[in-house]
C-alpha cells in the first residue's frame, strides 16, 4: 500500500519526476527480465530446449494458440491510453496508428 501511494503521489506531482521515476521502473523491470533469463539459462546449462511452449496434450497447438490469439486483446489494459497521450509527444498524429500497432508485438 505504500508503494502504491508513493507512486501516486509522484504520478499526482507530473513533470519530470514523474518522467525519470517510469524510466527507472522500466530499467528495473527490463534487468529483472534479464537477470531472469539469465538464471533460467544457467539453470538448465544454456539449452534452449527447455523454453519450448508446453501444449496440453487435449488440444492441438495450434487450437492452444488461437485460444491465446482470442484473449490476447483482454490483456491490454489501458491500451487506449497510448492514443489518450500521443498528444504529448513530438510526432505527426498519422504515425500514432504505427505506435498502436507497435506496442502490440
Amino acid at each position: 500500500m505504500a508503494a502504491l501511494a508513493l507512486m501516486g503521489l509522484v504520478c499526482l506531482g507530473g513533470g519530470k519526476l514523474t518522467e525519470r521515476v517510469q524510466i527507472i521502473m522500466a530499467v528495473i523491470l527490463f534487468a529483472g527480465v534479464c537477470i531472469g533469463f539469465g538464471a533460467a539459462m544457467s539453470r538448465y546449462g544454456g539449452s534452449l530446449g527447455h523454453f519450448e511452449p508446453a501444449f496440453s496434450p487435449k488440444n492441438s497447438p495450434l487450437a492452444g494458440t488461437l485460444e491465446i490469439i482470442a484473449l490476447a486483446p483482454w490483456a491490454f489494459v489501458g491500451f487506449e491510453s497510448v492514443s489518450h497521450s500521443a498528444a504529448e509527444f513530438r510526432f505527426p498524429v498519422k504515425k500514432t496508428l504505427s505506435v498502436l500497432a507497435m506496442s502490440l508485438s
